[in-house]
């Protein structure tokens, strides 16, 4: 029997049915749109390669970290330990294991050291403080409303501090590793309230709600350069073998400078906003 009139009007009837209600992408993506006031929950905001964790202030205040698919660290090797004593199975134990693993216990320095190496790098955490170097407590932050957009892919949020709006809006470049950041509040046109970008000392282990050590300020460096007749500087950043490299830009009236050490650390800088109660900033390797 010859089925094909009978499927074809059928098939006519799906292709003319999809043609006519095309599916709203739009509508569709942005109903899982994310609303969560969580002061310290962190949303991820990135593009597949590089990752900004942004908590409910708009940047990382309470926790969040920036890392991506080319940021790595190692950290030395234990003494008398050189390349050639790494195996190539990363393991120093050899053929069948029953019971302990011996060889990992006469070696247990550099067990150790393949065991935490190599380890993401937080590139750098980005937080609002008081302009005294204070940092915020959750109790100054109110009246949060905060918001992820995942069709423009822009987080927003408002929340007080000391009875001020501040609103902020972040977002990741879709394909650089870059993030944008556009806040306003009287805060920042009186001077109270600044951003701060700091780095740490690379490691695999962390006690805080920020990836790396921030106890170790003389194990690496954090090189200012900033670029003539523009409204933007280079950091250099050197930890062991790593090295990268960040560029910072700021919108005119904003000024930028390292923080000075015996205030707050050696690898602090800070950012104040213009007298409008304005900024605008964005950094990226």
């Amino acid at each position: 029997m010859n089925i094909l009139p009978i499927l074809s009007p059928i098939l006519a009837f799906g292709i003319a049915s999809a043609a006519a209600a095309p599916i709203d992408r739009q509508a569709l993506v942005t109903r899982h749109n994310i609303e969560w006031n969580d002061l310290p929950g962190q949303i991820p905001l990135g593009n597949g390669e590089f990752c900004f964790n942004a908590d409910a202030t708009g940047l990382q205040t309470f926790g969040g970290n920036t890392m991506s698919h080319w940021g790595w660290h190692s950290a030395p090797l234990p003494p008398d330990c050189t390349p050639a004593d790494i195996p190539p199975t990363g393991t120093v134990e050899q053929g069948r294991i029953n019971g302990p693993m011996r060889k990992a216990a006469e070696r247990r320095e550099l067990d150790g050291w393949m065991f935490r190496n190599p380890h993401p790098v937080n590139l750098g955490r980005l937080r609002w403080l008081r302009s005294t170097g204070a940092a915020l407590e959750p109790k100054d932050i109110g009246n949060i409303s905060r918001r992820y957009d995942l069709w423009t892919e822009m987080h927003t949020t408002q929340f007080e501090v000391d009875g001020q709006l501040v609103r902020v809006e972040t977002c990741v470049h879709p394909t650089m590793d870059m993030i944008a950041v556009r806040a306003e509040s009287p805060l920042l046109r009186d001077g109270k309230l600044v951003v701060t970008l700091d780095f740490p000392y690379p490691s695999a282990n962390s006690d805080s709600p920020w990836a790396g050590n921030w106890n170790r300020p003389g194990a690496h460096t954090s090189e200012l350069v900033l670029r003539a007749n523009q409204d933007s500087a280079d950091i250099r950043r050197k930890a062991d073998a790593s090295n990268y490299n960040v560029l910072v830009a700021w919108s005119k009236g904003c000024e930028f400078s390292r923080w000075p050490e015996a205030a707050i650390g050696k690898h602090t800088f800070r950012l104040s906003g213009d007298k409008t109660g304005r900024m605008e900033f964005g950094h990226f390797r």
